[in-house]
């Protein structure tokens, strides 16, 4: 199993809005470990994840626990996210994708975050929404546009 690789998780990067993006840096901390810190680029410390996966919940397979599991034992990925296509997502699944991530997150070791996918029919393509308590759909008439989406976030 890996090592803990003193990642914290802090309010600051709570919610995301991304498009297709996989890489997160953070603030390089100053607490000695006495491990072999991550890679730095001009101070920042790099961490190796990815943040657009799709589980069962949608058109992906496995469970969210089988799939941060992988992601933290076999990948040794400091973090995962999973965003799931929201027109396929229940507020069951919702909240079993949520205590997964929570049972998931350790700081200083791996951050497992709960998303969604919100996916338009028309021109505006795909989003990844990540670390919302609440996740809204592309085929609802409150939340159809992309300027509809960025006023609810």
């Amino acid at each position: 199993m890996k090592q803990p690789r003193q990642i914290t998780y802090t309010a600051i990067i709570r919610m995301f809005l991304l498009i297709n993006f996989s890489v997160i840096m953070a603030f390089c901390s100053d607490k000695k470990t006495g491990e072999e810190p991550p890679p730095a680029i001009g101070g920042y410390n790099v961490y190796m994840g990815h943040l657009h996966n799709h589980t069962r919940i949608s058109d992906g397979t496995g469970t969210p626990i089988e799939a941060f599991e992988y992601a933290r034992d076999m990948a040794l990925m400091d973090f995962l996210g999973i965003t799931d296509h929201a027109e396929k997502i229940s507020p069951e699944e919702w909240q079993e994708l949520g205590d997964a991530a929570d049972l998931f997150s350790e700081d200083e070791n791996f951050i497992a975050f709960r998303g969604f996918e919100w996916s338009s029919s028309s021109s505006y393509g795909h989003v990844s929404i990540i670390e919302t308590t609440d996740f809204v759909r592309s085929d609802s008439p409150e939340t159809d546009t992309f300027e509809e989406l960025c006023a609810w976030l």
